[in-house]
């Protein structure tokens, strides 16, 4: 005795359904149904096979054309019986109740990537001032260095000093532009239950109708593989896309000289003028309360490195089908 799980067959075709029973078919006006995704389960996952797996194998059908073998049983863990129908996008698929639709043949072209740099960061500029034991030898024995901005800094300096400009790195802010090319589905499925009808005694059934294709399936969440009553060919899709694609970091630099300008030195606590300006790169003796860095910028931020495409957008949720031909 044939052991099976029955379920029942609503197809939407051509603003008509047919309701594949024991009778055989039904036809009446209904408007169209949605189609729900199929839940995840257990098992293997889509990894980063892009494209549905298939395969074929055992002894042909004995069932004659307009006919096809139904599966002796549906094993635990296993969901069915099903027709199957494919097609290159979503709106090629039929409806049905309790459909289950799935995806194979992913494409997703790496990230777009762009640097883009902001205006140069006037704030950002220092004067490094350094300072020393003595004027000797064009100032030849350091005591350390000073960061100074615009800012005005109150502590004394008696020394005999150098200073020059710095232009440190966040004078030009870098922000990288990221943009994801649609990802793309190559192939789209849909499972609907279905019922058997006419079974003979060789256990062949009456054949789906179209746009089905010839074969009753059986399927399960996860990679499998195929019980030995639905093993005659076999395939991989997928529920769903898990989209890592994204891009590095990048810089950005001055594209003229950076930062450049005055030390102002000032024989108040407060900065308050008038100032001295001491040369830049030159040994001189500063006896002072409290210096500012008068800065400006010479030329805009260009991009100092590209940012590059990581990541990839990899299908999940993978379900196997088994059909019997």
């Amino acid at each position: 005795m044939r052991a099976l799980r029955v379920l029942g067959l609503l197809v939407v075709v051509g603003g008509c359904h047919l309701t594949l029973g024991f009778d055989g078919l039904d036809y009446e006006e209904a408007t169209t149904t949605g189609s729900t995704t199929a839940a995840g389960g257990t098992g293997g996952s889509g990894g980063h096979t892009t494209s549905a797996s298939s395969g074929s194998g055992g002894s042909a059908s004995h069932c004659s054309d307009g006919t096809v073998e139904v599966p002796t049983e549906v094993p635990a863990g296993w969901l069915g019986l099903v027709v199957i129908a494919r097609a290159v996008d979503e709106v090629g698929l039929p409806n049905c109740m309790g459909a289950v639709t799935l995806r194979g043949d992913l494409q997703a072209e790496p990230a777009d990537c762009m640097c883009d740099c902001a205006s140069p960061n006037l704030q950002a500029c220092r004067a490094e001032l350094e300072t020393f034991t003595s004027g000797a030898g064009g100032c030849d024995s350091s005591n350390g260095k000073t960061l100074l901005g615009s800012t005005c800094s109150s502590n004394a300096v008696l020394s005999w000093s150098k200073w020059r400009p710095k232009t440190p790195a966040d004078v030009c802010k870098s922000t990288v532009m990221v943009n994801k090319p649609p990802a793309q589905w190559g192939e789209h499925v849909q499972l609907c239950p279905s019922m058997p009808t006419n079974v003979d005694p060789r256990g062949c059934a009456d054949a789906p109708p179209s746009p089905f294709e010839s074969r009753l399936c059986i399927y399960r969440p996860g990679s499998h593989a195929c019980p030995p009553a639905a093993a005659k060919s076999w395939w991989t899709y997928f529920e769903g896309i898990e989209d890592s694609r994204d891009c590095s970091t990048c810089a950005c630099g001055p594209s003229g000289t950076g930062c450049v300008g005055s030390l102002a030195q000032h024989a108040n606590a407060a900065c308050a003028p008038p100032p001295a300006y001491p040369p830049a790169n030159t040994c001189v003796y500063i006896g002072t309360d409290s210096l500012r860095y008068e800065a400006k910028i010479l030329g805009g931020c260009t991009p100092t490195s590209q940012p590059q495409p990581n990541g990839e957008a990899t299908p999940t949720g993978a379900v196997t089908i088994c059909c019997t031909q």
